[in-house]
């Protein structure tokens, strides 16, 4: 019975002092983790085990935007996909919720400007010259 232990300990850590099963003054410990690397991750995994043989992920590829031949500002999406050596497509997860309530061209779904501006410079660049 001793390899219950482990889940045993766990299931009580869970149930007994979780914030979600105690109310009070109740101290309690917490397990947290950021999101977007979870997130991230997780397409990884799944685009990992889906993409043909022929395509390579690359995670946190990285290239530089040149002005008159000069490498100024560093561009670094959270995955590229090549075929050949060559991009083919560039993505970047984002941990967010769309926010319904703010469909309209002020709100824009809760998403910000950063974002789009972002997606755009790395699809203008388009990786020609990862490194």
């Amino acid at each position: 019975m001793a390899h219950y232990q482990s889940p045993l300990s766990w299931a009580r850590l869970i149930l007994d002092v979780s914030p979600l099963t105690v109310s009070g003054k109740t101290r309690a410990f917490s397990l947290l983790f950021p999101m977007e690397s979870v997130f991230e991750a997780y397409v990884v995994r799944i685009l990992k085990q889906q993409l043909p043989a022929s395509l390579h992920l690359r995670e946190q590829a990285s290239s530089k935007v040149h002005f008159n031949s000069d490498p100024r500002f560093r561009l670094k999406p959270d995955l590229l996909i090549e075929q050949d050596g060559k991009p083919l497509m560039v993505l970047d997860t984002k941990w967010k919720l769309l926010d319904s309530n703010k469909e309209n061209s002020t709100d824009k779904f809760g998403l910000s400007q950063g974002d789009f501006y972002q997606m755009f410079a790395y699809g203008r660049n388009s990786f020609a010259s990862t490194g």
